[in-house]
């Protein structure tokens, strides 16, 4: 049921003048100001944000390890080179997915095997040549292993 204004009680009348357009806008004696309508629409703040997207750099993350704790040579490097970023995305995510796919004993050897691999990488320090070699060896084995179970099929 709407009630006309004159017929409200006191109390709820200043309500809803406070609740009227010309409220929302600005007070009664002070409008709200409108923002420079031609720089809108020539899309300068649009660009602005544009380029200061493309010269900030974009942070760089490794699938294995958080690149904001890297302390190690190799995890600096693997971090600050995309193609070796990328063989650490796919060694890790290829890993984990041997790791669910194994049974618990053969588990246990992936993960020994990579713990293993593990040092052999960190002993490379900041030699890329030496990653990718290691990186090159462990995504042999880790693809290996993966095609043994597409052969076998559907589980």
């Amino acid at each position: 049921m709407l009630v006309q204004p004159s017929r409200q009680r006191p109390h709820t009348r200043r309500l809803a003048s406070r609740l009227s357009p010309r409220w929302l806008a600005g007070s009664a004696n002070r409008p709200v100001k409108k923002i420079n309508s031609r720089v809108m629409k020539s899309g300068a703040p649009a660009r602005i944000a544009l380029v200061l997207a493309l010269l900030l750099p974009a942070p760089v993350s490794a699938a294995s390890f958080p690149c904001e704790k890297a302390r190690e040579p190799d995890e600096t490097v693997i971090c600050a080179e995309r193609p070796l970023n990328d063989l650490d995305v796919e060694m890790a995510v290829r890993f984990e997915i041997l790791k669910d796919l194994l049974a618990m004993g053969n588990r246990a050897k992936l993960q020994e095997d990579q713990e293993t691999w593990l040092a052999e990488r960190r002993a490379c320090a900041a030699d890329t040549a030496c990653l990718r070699a290691a990186y090159a060896a462990r995504l042999k084995t880790l693809r290996g292993l993966l095609a043994e179970f597409a052969k076998q099929g559907p589980l």
